[in-house]
């Protein structure tokens, strides 16, 4: 499975590639792609004097909002967000190519001298087999620097390890430690991490002069130097918000990638015979030195605070200086020391697969401000590899602001290069492969690790708020959502906190379905003999099934104001309302059948999961272990399959048809006048509500046992009844019109015709979708309920 290192670097690389695109467009604006010079303030009147002919209902120019007003055309505007996202990223492989030749030239390296130091060269030799790296290496030393330290550096082809000074040094004095350390630099090599992180910092290198800082300086002078480009005041605003974001948000991932992989090397370290008993023997003398260097430190602070309290004269003493490494390891100590307290004045706290709080959560925590993590942190990594697999709120946030705020800039891209709509789900196709394979891949690790150590995954519930949040606050950084709000059509704010609520609910939902859907199929993966091609196919599902919700969601606030702008759709409506009414129109244009299709894979794919569990049967993990699992390992219940949801919506379905089929040849006997003119649009209403009650029945029903997925055996249950339904209402509809009319009428059918089918399949779908809404909203209610009854922090997750 995709290391997590990978995982952060390619959300890394979404973050950068779309800060190239929409930041970068400044600096290609003056390349002639374009209709040439444009004034904004101009384009601004004309976009708003067609948004009033359209509220007034007065003819408009036809064509695009670039013909109409001489704006950029969708080619041209691709290419203004391209050129600067490949000139980044040819930048960015120019400077990673030549920095191993800067690295040797800078720092001095000379070829390890394997003639004069025999034995060291022959263990660096064993070493290397020992950590199975194939590929050719030359071992470097730097004279110089009398540290131990020791780093993979280079590129495919052209592998080097450099060892200090210091670390020769210790091949004498504590061959073990020599062994852990190197061992360590060749584990980079043997995880193939040392592209990925000299990738990411050479990335860095062009982003923050580039990109970054001319954002974060360039904001608030924008109003000053050019007060006609920085627009009305929420659209600068909302820019402003986006150079902040991704001044916090970009930075972080980068400091997760370079974290991520030194862990991923000490894990690999431990697979080897002796390697995590040197290494953790190396860790805990860094961590002691940490710890005298921090309170050392601290001891000289309170000398100063001292010398300064005794002094009447008020003059401030000189603070003296400190290197980053103490500061590092006094904030680690100290977060640790406090997170330490704080842990053992707790009753009861219970750790997940590396998830749950711990007694060192704290110096975890402040180990997202530094590009490598501490001893501590990597000792107790070595101790509990549970935490290698971590999925926090903290990435689920990122990765949901770096999706929306990419979202535009793919989607105008693939409109520009394709010319497929940007408001389609297959211009979103691009952005959901990345952000669901990140998302379910992430999720599918917790979930799995949870399993292997006999614990469960409990931050699924934090991780969805999380993830949700992070699709709000990305969607209010995007250009599209800033200029809707400086428009002449305001949206107000029980709109914006709908679309925000609506929006951040649809992110929840898909972390939980993908959560109970490798909750449903671990214990097929640990004792299946493909334990890939589940995993696989279930983030397929996921990337198909988040690529369509995500496209909808956040298309939804453009369908608000379009109603809002067009006074004779829906311009008068409550907010709530059109928002509602947004939606409807916007599934209106999905085909039934694919909707329905969609649903149902949904609600099969983690249901099906409990059957192939149940037909496989408990085998222990050991396969995926490095020693024996856990005493208290005990493999969960498998979910209940979908036998209860199709045994009630077979009957109650069946059974409803059945009445209706009765009640329309009971009154077509005995009494033809009480005949309906068109019983289909009453058995519609019926046949509706009772998908509804099929919903709620079959979700109490399967409660209990199903924990996390009742709501799809509602939705499943709701999908059957409603096909068993509507033949027996086409049926009904077709008799009732001949005998209204003759056998021999044009509109008597005695076979249903092409359109009575589709009528039904709309039919059918809206049913199913009112039935899947009204279950997700007992579900929650239920869930918030239990989690008043039973306190904070203690509520079902």
């Amino acid at each position: 499975m995709t290391s997590g290192t990978a995982l952060r670097f390619g959300l890394l690389v979404l973050a950068m590639s779309g800060a190239a695109t929409t930041v970068g467009r400044s600096y290609v604006g003056w390349l002639p792609l374009g209709p040439g010079d444009i004034d904004p303030q101009g384009f601004r009147d004309c976009v708003f004097r067609v948004l009033d002919d359209l509220a007034a209902g007065r003819p408009t120019p036809p064509g695009t909002w670039a013909e109409r007003c001489g704006g950029w055309s969708a080619s041209s505007s691709a290419l203004l967000g391209l050129v600067p996202l490949v000139l980044f990223w040819a930048a960015t492989f120019a400077l990673y190519w030549v920095r191993p030749a800067l690295r040797i030239r800078q720092r001095g390296l000379r070829p390890f001298p394997a003639d004069r130091l025999p034995g060291p060269a022959a263990e660096l030799a064993a070493l290397r087999t020992l950590a199975e790296v194939r590929e050719e290496v030359t071992y470097v030393v730097d004279l110089l620097d009398p540290g131990v330290t020791g780093l993979a550096f280079g590129r495919r082809g052209r592998r080097y390890v450099m060892i200090s000074r210091g670390l020769l040094h210790l091949y004498d004095t504590d061959p073990t430690a020599f062994r852990a350390v190197v061992l360590h630099e060749l584990a980079h090599l043997r995880n193939r991490d040392v592209d990925i992180a000299f990738l990411t910092d050479s990335a860095w290198r062009i982003y923050l002069p580039a990109l970054l800082l001319p954002g974060i300086v360039g904001a608030p002078l924008t109003p000053l130097i050019a007060p006609s480009d920085s627009g009305p005041a929420s659209f600068y605003l909302l820019g402003a918000w986006q150079s902040v974001l991704l001044g916090v948000v970009i930075p972080l991932a980068r400091k997760s990638v370079l974290r991520s992989r030194e862990l991923h090397a000490d894990a690999r370290v431990a697979l080897i015979p002796g390697g995590a008993a040197g290494l953790a023997s190396v860790l805990a003398t860094a961590e002691e030195a940490e710890r005298e260097a921090a309170a050392e430190a601290e001891a000289k602070r309170a000398a100063r605070a001292k010398a300064r309290a005794r002094s009447k004269t008020g003059v401030r003493a000189e603070a003296t200086s400190e290197d980053e490494a103490e500061a590092e390891a006094r904030a680690r100590t100290k977060a640790g020391a406090e997170a330490g307290a704080r842990a053992r004045t707790k009753a009861g706290a219970q750790s997940d697969a590396g998830t749950a709080a711990d007694p060192e959560a704290g110096a975890d925590a402040m180990d997202i401000w530094f590009t490598h993590p501490g001893p501590g942190t990597r000792l107790r990594a070595l101790a509990d590899p549970g935490r290698l697999f971590r999925f926090t709120p903290a990435s689920a946030l990122t990765l949901g602001v770096v999706g929306t705020y990419a979202y535009e800039p793919v989607t105008d891209l693939i409109d520009g290069l394709t010319g497929l709509s940007s408001y389609e789900p297959p211009a979103m196709l691009p952005l959901g492969l990345v952000l669901g394979v990140g998302l379910a891949l992430a999720i599918w690790r917790a979930e799995l690790a949870a399993f292997l150590t006999g614990r469960r995954w409990e931050m699924a519930d934090r991780v969805g708020k999380f993830f949700g949040a992070g699709l709000v606050l990305g969607a209010l950084g995007t250009p599209k959502y800033a200029a809707s709000i400086g428009s002449a059509v305001q949206p107000s704010p029980i709109t914006l906190f709908s679309y925000a609520l609506v929006l951040g609910a649809g992110g929840y939902l898909a972390v939980r379905w993908i959560s109970g859907t490798a909750r449903a199929w671990a214990p097929v993966v640990v004792a299946g003999r493909h334990p890939r091609a589940v995993v696989h196919t279930t983030v397929a599902c996921a990337v198909l099934l988040l690529t369509v919700w995500l496209s909808h969601l956040l298309q939804l606030a453009i369908w608000s104001e379009t109603l809002q702008s067009n006074k004779r759709l829906g311009g008068g409506l409550p907010d709530g309302i059109r928002l509602v009414v947004g939606a409807v129109v916007q599934l209106m244009g999905v085909p039934p059948p694919l909707l329905i299709g969609l649903l149902l894979l949904a609600a099969l794919v983690p249901l099906s999961g409990g059957v192939a569990a149940r037909r496989t049967g408990v085998i222990a993990p050991d396969r995926f272990l490095l020693g024996p699992p856990p005493a208290h390992w005990q493999a969960p219940p498998p979910e209940p399959g979908p036998g209860v949801a199709l045994r009630t919506a077979l009957w109650v379905g069946g059974t409803g048809a059945s009445l209706w089929w009765s009640v329309h040849v009971f009154s077509a006997l005995a009494a033809p006048s009480l005949l309906p003119w068109d019983p289909f649009l009453i058995g519609v209403v019926l046949a509706g509500l009772l998908q509804v009650v099929v919903a709620l029945v079959a979700e109490y029903r399967t409660r209990a046992a199903a924990r996390e997925l009742g709501p799809l055996h509602g939705i499943l249950a709701a999908a059957v009844a409603g096909a068993v339904l509507h033949p027996a209402l086409i049926a009904t509809s077709d008799h009732s019109r001949c005998l209204r009319f003759g056998f021999d009428a044009g509109n008597c059918h005695v076979v249903p015709t092409a359109d009575g089918w589709s009528v039904a399949l709309s039919a059918q779908g809206w049913g199913l979708i009112a039935a899947s809404v009204v279950v997700l909203i007992r579900v929650g209610l239920i869930r918030r309920s239990r989690m008043r009854e039973q306190g904070p922090g203690r509520g079902s997750r």
